[in-house]
């Protein structure tokens, strides 16, 4: 799993207003430009958040979980 495409999916997000609005209310047409697996496709998904701010902080906590382990093991 890529972090860098989550990166650019908030990234993008944060400088255009109508993909913004789409990621919270219409995700997956939000997502069809991004070329992602079936499991990041599902972290998105799995999502349950009404705002971006819920969104992304969601997320944060979402990648947290999966990539701190192995942060922690390559030190």
């Amino acid at each position: 799993m890529a972090f860098e495409k989550f990166q650019t999916i908030v990234g993008t997000a944060i400088v255009d207003p109508s993909f913004r609005r789409n990621l919270v209310e219409r995700r997956e047409d939000a997502l069809v430009a991004f070329d992602l697996t079936p499991e990041e496709r599902r972290v998105i998904a799995d999502i349950q958040a009404d705002t971006f701010e819920g969104f992304a902080q969601e997320l944060h906590e979402r990648l947290s979980a999966l990539f701190a382990p192995a942060l922690v093991a390559s030190n």
